[in-house]
Order: structure tokens, then C-alpha cells, then sequence
């Protein structure tokens, strides 16, 4: 594989392949501090039997962080203003809603799913394609559901924790639930190579680089690896608590 296709793999499978409810930032940090995160553990610890595999996958898409995401994101955070930046990140929001809706629905939720699908419409229409999110403004609330929370709803509540190559923190239920969820990932359905590793860059540089604030308090962590697997198994129970 040359580099220049490798860097636009890397790339498409860090930014499309977020399958736990997008809360994954492209290198091994959740995308969004944990709701009450106390620095401690969840309730009940997260099962991590794989853990020496698990640090080693960790440290190598630490690498592949270091060297193709975190300077994509550092590079995105600089050249785009930030107006442009929340442009692009509602933009890459409303592309989830079918995604939200169809798994609201497969959880029995038909309300939820017909609040989505008003968002995406309203959204998608007056909100010029999902940069500008109106819908809020008309008491349709966004929801971020994917299959792996559809899985827990069906009783799939406990899995193993699973460091997935060149994702991140996962369990081997949301890694599975992944597969389901891909189909209804818009940019993958892009049939032009280029306008779809394009694209792929840019939803990388966006996710990236709303984790960078977390950079620090990973780099100051006694136990990096351990800190990013109870911060993202909290976050994680949090979200599915929610149904």
C-alpha cells in the first residue's frame, strides 16, 4: 500500500468507523469528557480479561495518533475558524440522525425516532444541509444512538473491553454492533474516491480536534491506558442508561 493510500485508510477508518455512538475521538480518547467524571472507576468495573492485548493495540494506535491524526486535527484547528469548525461538526451531526432513528426504532422507541427523523428533515432543509440546526430551536432534541446501545437494550448489558484497531476504546459487543451500523454512514456510500477521502480528512480533523483539550490530561495520567478505559466505560454506561 503506498503511504499516500494508507494515510487515506488510516483516515476513512478512524473517521467513519466511531460505531460506539460516535463518543470516540480518533486516537484513543472518548470525544467528550465523561458526564461527572470523578477520576475513579464506574460502579462496576468494566470487564477487561484481554488487557495485555488491549495495552498493546492501545500503545500502537497511540502512534497512529501521534503521527497521522493529532497532526490532522492540530492543523484543522488552526487553518479553519471556529465558525467554520461548528459548521462542519453539525454538519457530520446531522448525517447521524438516520442512523439515531433507525436504532431508536429497533429499541421500541417510535417517538424518539419520529423526533429524529423531524430533525434531519428540518435540519437538512432549512438548516442548509445540517450546518445550522433550527430544529433545536423547535423542541426537537438531538439523540446519538447506535447499534451497540440497541444491543444493550435487547440484553446485551455486559461485554468484554476491546481496544479496536485504529478506533479505540470499545467492548466486543459495540466493536460487533459496528458492522450493522455501517450501511447507514453516509460518507461511505460516496462513490468518488477522492470526495469520500476528502471527506473522511475533514470529519477526522473535526472529531480530533475537539479531543485536543483532552491531550493533557492524558499525558499527566499515572496509568494513561487505564484512565481512557474508565473514563470511556463511564461515558459509555451513561449513554446507555439513558434509554
Amino acid at each position: 500500500m503506498k503511504p499516500r493510500h494508507f494515510v487515506l485508510f488510516a483516515a476513512t477508518v478512524l473517521a467513519t468507523g466511531a460505531h460506539a455512538a460516535d463518543n470516540l475521538a480518533p486516537s484513543n480518547l472518548p470525544a467528550e469528557t465523561p458526564p461527572a467524571f470523578s477520576g475513579q472507576p464506574a460502579d462496576a468495573p468494566i470487564a477487561d480479561p484481554w488487557e495485555r492485548y488491549n495495552r498493546g493495540m492501545y500503545s500502537f494506535n497511540g502512534k497512529v495518533d501521534k503521527y497521522i491524526a493529532r497532526p490532522i486535527g492540530v492543523t484543522y484547528d488552526t487553518v479553519v475558524p471556529n465558525v467554520v469548525q461548528h459548521r462542519v461538526t453539525s454538519f457530520f451531526a446531522n448525517l447521524r440522525e438516520p442512523r439515531t432513528m433507525v436504532n431508536q426504532l429497533l429499541q421500541g422507541r417510535p417517538g424518539g425516532a419520529t423526533r429524529t427523523f423531524g430533525r434531519f428533515v428540518v435540519n437538512t432543509t432549512a438548516g442548509i444541509g445540517g450546518m445550522f440546526d433550527p430544529a433545536s430551536k423547535l423542541a426537537l432534541t438531538r439523540s446519538n444512538e447506535d447499534f451497540g446501545q440497541t444491543l444493550a437494550v435487547w440484553g446485551w448489558r455486559d461485554s468484554r473491553y476491546f481496544v479496536a484497531p485504529l478506533q479505540g476504546p470499545s467492548t466486543l459487543r459495540d466493536f460487533s454492533a459496528g458492522f450493522g451500523d455501517k450501511p447507514l454512514n453516509p460518507p461511505g456510500h460516496i462513490d468518488d474516491s477522492g470526495v469520500s477521502a476528502a471527506a473522511a480528512v475533514v470529519q477526522l480533523g473535526s472529531m480530533r480536534a475537539g479531543a485536543l483539550g483532552l491531550d493533557n490530561m492524558r499525558e499527566l495520567a499515572v496509568d494513561e491506558y487505564a484512565m481512557v478505559r474508565d473514563m470511556w466505560a463511564q461515558r459509555r454506561k451513561a449513554q446507555i442508561a439513558q434509554q
